[in-house]
């Protein structure tokens, strides 16, 4: 929602100042950032585009720098040198296998990286939950423990979750109780 969008910019005080299509602070310093994605990868640049021309409508300047994958990686997890990365993350079938991203020490944790406590109250409450959600065997009440962490993330956005793939999964009609999960196949017995 772009008039939305203008609407929360103003109340926090950013305005286009000097005409140029372009909102500042009260001190003049205009919404400017750069949002690194790697080089070769046409679903990602084409998502950068859309994301720039969105952020474009409302008032703030993005410049895109497509980097070759190592580039990125190194800005991402060794130099910290960016604003705004569009990168994929994989992950398995179980929540737990996110750990590496989620934990504050986790070595792919590229938001306060290289904790050896938690930075946040936020950040070590999830690891409290990551804990909790990797010793939990009842089904619902994991469940319920991963929902709380995806709660904390949706109210700090770290990072924006922005696309999943589809998935199609086929069955005989002789095979019963046959229920894929939006993940694929994690209880095909």
């Amino acid at each position: 929602d772009p008039e939305r969008a203008r609407q929360i910019l103003r109340e926090a005080g950013y305005r286009d100042r000097d005409g140029d299509g372009v909102v500042q602070d009260a001190a003049g310093a205009a919404v400017e950032f750069s949002l690194a994605t790697n080089r070769g990868n046409p679903i990602r640049e084409r998502i950068a585009e859309l994301i720039i021309d969105q952020l474009a409508a409302v008032g703030m300047r993005v410049n895109l720098q497509t980097l070759s994958f190592p580039d990125l990686f190194e800005r991402l997890d060794a130099t910290y040198n960016w604003d705004a990365m569009l990168i994929g993350f994989a992950g398995g079938i179980d929540p737990a296998s996110s750990e590496n991203l989620l934990r504050s020490s986790g070595e792919l944790h590229v938001w306060h990286p290289l904790q050896q406590r938690p930075a946040t109250r936020w950040e070590a409450e999830i690891d409290d939950l990551l804990d909790q959600g990797t010793r939990e065997i009842d089904a619902e009440r994991r469940r319920d423990i991963y929902g709380e962490i995806q709660a904390i993330l949706h109210d700090e956005l770290p990072m924006i979750q922005l696309v999943r793939p589809n998935l199609y999964s086929a069955h005989r009609r002789e095979v019963v109780n046959f229920q894929p999960s939006p993940w694929g196949f994690h209880q095909i017995e």
